[in-house]
């Protein structure tokens, strides 16, 4: 087994590679970036639950709605409560609207990205993780709800996104979520690849309002 701590080395210089922020709508943590006066988070491409090793040994595959490390008390810094979570609304949306999502890629690690909204509707109120997986939201040109981040592809990418009719409200919390596929782990067919196992995982909210279509709804 001589060759198990090179492998190990490996994973290990494969897990800190991948980074993002969200920046359109701009997130919790990056709003300082366009002027908020909000405090900085110098580290907002690394709301990764913990990272590898917290967020699947010690967390046990439980990461915080937002990105932060599951075991941190609430309300966890990109929380409502929170020192990141103080409930600015920074985008107002029309609902059936196509919005522009924009993600900052700074390491990529594959896998894909995925957005999700919850009708909050209070902003000192923690969002369920429940209550966002309720409302995943399509991408605009029909493919789905996973973007999928290939090989190569870095910096910022701007991803369209389908709000869905009748689905107003005073505040929404928009998540962005992106799983790598780039750490070798066991697959359910009892193979190990690239793509399998525990992978990193990267959370980021933003609070925005949706006004319905027909203002008199």
């Amino acid at each position: 087994m001589w060759y198990l701590p090179q492998f190990l080395l490996c994973l290990l210089a494969v897990q800190v590679q991948g980074h993002g922020r969200l920046l359109e709508p701009p997130s919790r943590s990056s709003m300082w970036r366009f002027g908020y006066g909000t405090p900085p988070n110098y580290n907002d491409n690394e709301l990764f639950c913990g990272g590898l090793y917290v967020h699947s040994v010690i967390n046990g595959g439980k990461c915080g709605v937002c990105g932060d490390p599951y075991h941190v008390k609430q309300p966890r810094p990109n929380e409502a409560g929170g020192k990141y979570g103080l409930g600015i609304i920074v985008r107002n949306y029309t609902a059936g609207q196509v919005i522009k999502a924009t993600i900052d890629l700074t390491a990529n690690h594959l896998g894909y990205f995925e957005f999700r909204i919850c009708p909050n509707n209070n902003i000192n109120k923690i969002v369920d993780q429940s209550c966002l997986d309720k409302y995943p939201l399509e991408l605009a040109d029909g493919s789905g709800t996973k973007f999928h981040v290939q090989k190569g592809l870095m910096g910022l990418t701007d991803i369209y996104l389908q709000l869905p009719p009748h689905s107003a409200c005073s505040q929404c919390v928009l998540q962005w979520e992106y799983r790598g596929e780039n750490n070798w782990g066991l697959c359910s067919n009892g193979k190990q690849q690239l793509g399998c196992g525990p992978q990193e995982t990267f959370r980021s909210c933003a609070d925005i309002a949706i006004y319905p279509e027909d203002p008199e709804e």
